[in-house]
């Protein structure tokens, strides 16, 4: 296993810091009191790619694997998001796994990328 950073990763890395740096504190306070899902937050990592980070490039995603895909978590998590920001995130991640290794042509059709 090889556990020394790599350009690409560090590249990442500051992306991510840069979306999840338009998501103050308040923003995650508000959220967290009205019990509201980050719905602008979810939207704004969509928008950079980030959900479907480890969804197969063939259906819409960024082909990248499940390292990749915990580094995103990563950053959200130490942003100040924690596990508000997170959480939404791993769920539409890693939650659509089973579709790519196991669902059929027209599953992958419906519900890729994420």
């Amino acid at each position: 296993m090889n556990f020394e950073r790599v350009e690409e990763h560090e590249l990442i890395r500051a992306a991510v810091r840069k979306v999840c740096a338009d998501f103050p504190d308040e923003y995650w306070a508000r959220c967290d009191a009205d019990h509201a899902f980050p719905w602008d937050f979810y939207r704004a990592m969509a928008a950079a790619g980030w959900i479907g980070i480890a969804i197969p490039e063939a259906y819409g995603g960024a082909g990248r694997g499940i390292t990749e895909a915990s580094i995103v978590l990563g950053e959200v998590a130490a942003s100040g998001a924690a596990m508000n920001g997170a959480t939404p995130l791993h769920l539409s991640m890693f939650g659509m796994e089973p579709v790519v290794k196991y669902g059929s042509e027209s599953m992958k059709q419906t519900y890729l990328p994420a």
